[in-house]
């Protein structure tokens, strides 16, 4: 059988052999026992290992025993009279009295009231930003608004009439003077026209109350426009006419002179005046001085 494979042959040098004779001496005796140099690297590498590899854990101290809690120190009365570091609020003067920090002056510092903003020589309401809008121009509005209500209201009870076969003849003034065959073709063309009729009626005051309320150069011709088609009350209900006499309640309010300011000043809000471009007078051609050869 052959060698185990990592062992040394018999043969190996650095293996000490028996001794020759017993006359050797004795120093000879002893190399031959000493370990190899590979032995004595691998204790080298141990020691230096043992040497500066790190220190063992401490081992853990023991806990000592929770110490008794103190005794609950008996309650405080609060002193009667507050400490001479805090102050009342009687004694501590009123910052607004005094104008802010410090001692108060001798005599109190006078300031004028903020000036009113104008536009036009109008005042502007501070709420909205806009120029005021007066009570004229509020009770015109209304008028315009009442009357698109009416014209709607009227319109709406005439098609609640109409629906009645035995009532559609005297629904409407218009329908009255043609007398058509309900549910004939003609009949339908009028219920178209009765149709364009009330929306006119509503539209026109209502343009006019919301040019009005802002201010346009034309609100007094959308006053007009709303009279005129007012007078389509002839066409529908007797009380229609509620709403002709209250678009021109408030076209007449329209015309008066204190409604002049109101939308002059209006013009001068939305058009502002816009800096006169004055033309340059010397202009130079050709390449600007720095990129001029000398």
């Amino acid at each position: 059988m052959g060698q185990p494979h990592g062992f040394p042959s018999s043969d190996d040098p650095r293996l000490p052999g028996p001794p020759e004779s017993p006359s050797e001496p004795p120093d000879v005796v002893a190399q031959r026992l000493t370990p190899p140099s590979r032995a004595i690297e691998r204790s080298k590498v141990a020691e230096d290992y043992a040497t500066y590899s790190p220190a063992r854990r401490r081992p853990a101290e023991p806990v000592p025993a929770p110490a008794q809690p103190p005794a609950r120190p008996e309650p405080v009365e609060p002193p009667t009279t507050p400490p001479q570091s805090i102050t009342t609020a009687e004694q501590t003067p009123d910052p607004a009295s005094i104008g802010g920090l410090g001692d108060p002056l001798e005599q109190p510092i006078h300031t004028l009231p903020p000036l009113e903003e104008e536009i036009g020589g109008y005042p502007i309401s501070p709420r909205t930003g806009e120029p005021v809008r007066g009570a004229l121009i509020i009770a015109s509005t209304a008028a315009f608004m009442l009357a698109a209500l009416v014209a709607m209201a009227t319109y709406w009870w005439y098609w609640w009439i109409a629906i009645n076969i035995d009532d559609f003849g005297t629904s409407a003034k218009l329908i009255e003077l043609f007398d058509p065959r309900p549910g004939s073709g003609s009949s339908v063309v009028l219920v178209c026209v009765m149709a364009a009729i009330g929306a006119v009626m509503t539209a026109g005051p209502g343009v006019a109350a919301y040019n009005v309320w802002h201010g346009a150069s034309w609100s007094r011709a959308a006053g007009v426009a709303a009279c005129v088609s007012g007078l389509l009350a002839f066409f529908v209900l007797p009380w229609t006419w509620f709403a002709f006499g209250l678009a021109a309640l408030g076209t007449g309010l329209l015309w008066l002179p204190q409604a002049r300011p109101y939308f002059e000043a209006w013009r001068q809000f939305t058009n502002p005046p816009r800096p006169a471009i004055v033309p340059p007078t010397q202009v130079a051609y050709g390449p600007a001085p720095r990129f001029r050869s000398h």
